[in-house]
């Protein structure tokens, strides 16, 4: 054959959207650098258009990832899929295309920052890193109490049932897990994690590698989960409707803007997820708090992280949109006073 038949697109082409220019402004600091990528994306996009439908599009990332706003789940396309209906090249219209681009895109992961300096130092050498030790309870308990970061990453139902006081929530088993702990950790301090099981300390230790959370001086097995622990609360959209009424509850939304304003709770409060730890002084740790997402994926999270900091009265509403629009009563739009982004 003397004619190509695919394209890997990496960053530019997603299926069921494109790349995302406002990373270097909004992530980096890089400020006024987001128009400028739009406008050339727009132009890659028109000349994407004269390429031959048959043209395979083999993409970098896909559903989960926030290099784009609504990345399609499945792992390749067509070109002329994509044509018909990616809303990329729906456009004609240049200022039409970067107003669409720029709008609605979901908030950047701390970690992007945090790539950058890696792409342009490079990453350490494997060989300068500690070599990950399988900790007791003990170490678990002494690191708690000097102030770590322990996530602990088994899955949300063995996590309501029996966790270590103090340890944070982020299971593994999700497409998203790695986003969510770039958005958590602190790059500056060792990070050490609760294994599901130990067989899966390459596979994790590997993922947590490919952000940049080198520093992990050990791990803990879930035997350590013999004393001194916890449950997480839970709350059904069917009790919250019921105990609203009262005073002293605050319903944290812990999603995107976007997702915010498409539909939420009213009265609830957004505080999507990755901006939760630098905002937990603006909630009343006397009140009784209620966090939420669309899946309870997000939701716990925000949890465990909330209680894992001393908050005593917290509940998460592990039930997803459909089932929490049903109970409550539910309102569109942004409404900036309640907004933290």
């Amino acid at each position: 054959a003397d004619k190509p038949m695919g394209v890997f697109t990496g960053d530019f082409l997603f299926v069921g959207d494109v790349g995302r220019p406002d990373l270097l402004e909004e992530a980096a600091g890089y400020k006024g650098t987001k128009e400028v990528g739009a406008r050339q994306q727009f132009q890659t996009v028109e000349r994407f258009k004269a390429l031959p439908d048959y043209l395979q599009i083999w993409p970098g990332h896909g559903a989960g990832s926030a290099c784009g706003k609504a990345l399609g789940a499945i792992p390749s396309t067509t070109l002329g899929y994509e044509k018909l209906f990616n809303p990329a090249f729906q456009f004609g219209q240049e200022s039409a295309f970067v107003a669409w681009l720029l709008d609605g895109q979901p908030e950047p992961p701390k970690y992007f920052a945090q790539m950058k300096k890696i792409n342009k130092l490079g990453p350490p050498l494997i060989n300068t890193l500690p070599t990950p030790m399988n900790f007791d309870r003990r170490t678990l308990d002494d690191v708690i109490e000097d102030g770590g970061q322990i996530f602990d990453l088994r899955n949300r139902g063995q996590f309501i049932s029996n966790h270590v006081p103090g340890t944070i929530n982020v299971p593994s088993d999700n497409n998203s897990f790695v986003t969510y702990m770039g958005w958590l950790v602190d790059y500056d301090r060792p990070v050490y994690v609760l294994l599901p099981s130990i067989d899966d300390e390459r596979a994790i230790l590997r993922d947590l590698r490919s952000i940049g959370i080198d520093y992990v001086p050990g791990y803990f097995s879930p035997e350590v989960l013999t004393h001194r622990t916890q449950a997480l609360p839970v709350i059904t959209a069917k009790e919250l409707a019921r105990r609203l009424p009262q005073n002293g509850i605050t319903i944290v939304d812990v999603r995107g803007k976007a997702e915010y304003a498409e539909k939420h709770i009213v009265g609830a409060r957004l505080i999507p997820l990755g901006y939760l730890p630098d905002n937990l002084d603006s909630l009343d740790k006397d009140g009784t708090i209620v966090t939420h997402c669309a899946s309870g994926y997000r939701s716990q999270i925000a949890a465990s992280l909330l209680q894992a900091a001393g908050f005593e009265n917290v509940l998460t509403l592990n039930e997803g949109t459909e089932c929490w629009s049903k109970f409550l009563p539910t309102e569109s739009g942004v409404v900036l006073e309640r907004v933290v982004a």
